[in-house]
């Protein structure tokens, strides 16, 4: 079997974690792919970043790498949503992402709204219980849940470990979590 493309991760595999340091010796692998007749693509759950955000942090630190050769959990999951009707979300994800979801043409619950179409779970290192909260009831009410960033423990841009939002909402839900969980894996 000859390999003719790649699938290739960011964090932990290219660069050390959110702050996109290269590994050692990764900017001129990525680079010589290419020239070596391998295709590739990069694949990421980060959901701190909108995707352009992501490309332009790799090309700051030499990776030359196009919008077109990055699949996210961000534009995997709008495109679910979008599959499924969905423009009304309950978003627990970083705050700084609320505008690029705007762009992407969905609307974000207020905490205080009865009801969403989907809650949509990514890393928040700011999440509260008080977002928990709001989470729940809206999968009490009927909302679809959309974990993008499943990891138990994450990496910040210091280095420190974080607890991913998965067990977060274990933590912060009674009885194991709502029974119409799902979660968005594209083939």
């Amino acid at each position: 079997m000859t390999v003719t493309h790649l699938l290739i991760d960011i964090e932990g595999v290219l660069v050390r974690d959110k702050s996109y340091q290269p590994v050692p010796g990764a900017v001129s692998w990525l680079n010589g792919l290419s020239a070596q007749g391998l295709g590739w693509c990069l694949v990421s759950n980060n959901t701190t970043h909108h995707p352009a955000a992501l490309v332009a942090s790799l090309r700051d630190v030499g990776f030359q790498v196009d919008d077109e050769q990055l699949e996210g959990a961000l534009t995997t999951g709008c495109d679910w949503l979008r599959s499924r009707g969905h423009r009304t979300l309950g978003w627990l994800g970083a705050a700084s992402l609320a505008p690029w979801l705007g762009e992407q043409g969905f609307e974000l619950a207020s905490p205080g709204a009865p009801s969403c179409q989907a809650v949509v779970l990514g890393v928040n290192a700011h999440l509260k219980v008080a977002d928990l909260d709001a989470g729940a009831a809206w999968l009490e009410a009927g909302a679809d849940l959309l974990c993008l960033h499943r990891n138990r423990i994450w990496l910040d841009a210091r280095g420190q470990v974080r607890l991913g939002k998965e067990t977060a909402l274990r933590r912060g839900t009674r009885g194991g979590g709502p029974s119409n969980a799902i979660s968005c894996r594209r083939r």
